[in-house]
């Protein structure tokens, strides 16, 4: 997997052949990403939605386009 700097990313192995696109800027968890773990810590979370996908994958010896 290949990731761009704007977010993109490139996934080609084996059946898949994939572009993934940002479609949107990633979304903070709770405003400012920190999800808080108790006594274990912490971390930060962002979700990438609205990602726009183009490519094939191979299915049954057949190349589908998605």
């Amino acid at each position: 997997m290949i990731v761009a700097l704007d977010g993109s990313m490139q996934i080609g192995a084996g059946p898949l052949n994939l572009r993934v696109a940002s479609g949107k800027v990633p979304v903070l968890h709770d405003d400012d990403g920190y999800v808080g773990f108790a006594d274990a810590g912490g971390s930060y979370y962002y979700s990438r939605t609205r990602m726009p996908t183009t490519g094939s994958v191979m299915l049954n010896g057949e190349r589908i386009a998605v």
